[in-house]
């Protein structure tokens, strides 16, 4: 069962509430626009562009959070408990969730020097979609006064 974002404030110290700011929220979603299509150029390389695609999904999971009124904190796990209280918020599925979070560790691989390849840009740019999807209804749907600027 996913956790929400007042659960992993609990349990974790990972959030603080914070107020809407629908500046916050548009610069998120700009961000995430923006690193999506960077993803989507060729002359970047793999690794570049799974981490592009992560961090689109890392940008509207803060976005979400901030519409539903929480900022992370830099605590270790910081962006799975962001991850995880994003799709909480959103109603998605634990499935839509571990996808989400497999982009994340395939992104981690950096870590070790291991290159990413094209099958794991096409599950990044599929679930980035996927999410963003989501996202984006839930925004319309509970909190499209944020999206007008």
């Amino acid at each position: 069962m996913l956790r929400s974002a007042r659960q992993l404030s609990l349990d974790e110290q990972a959030f603080h509430s914070c107020p809407q700011d629908r500046s916050t929220v548009a610069a998120l979603l700009a961000a995430a626009t923006r690193k999506r299509a960077d993803a989507l150029l060729e002359a970047n390389s793999l690794d570049t562009r799974v981490e592009a695609n992560y961090d689109a999904c890392f940008s509207i999971a803060l976005a979400v959070l901030n519409a539903h009124g929480w900022k992370a904190r830099p605590v270790p796990a910081h962006h799975r408990y962001t991850l995880e209280a994003a799709c909480e918020a959103i109603g998605a599925s634990e499935a839509v969730f571990d996808r989400v979070d497999a982009i994340r560790d395939v992104r981690n691989l950096k870590y070790s020097g291991i290159s990413r390849t094209r099958k794991d840009y096409e599950f990044s740019l599929k679930v980035l979609d996927e999410f963003a999807q989501a996202a984006g209804t839930w925004f319309s749907l509970h909190h499209g006064g944020l999206l007008k600027i």
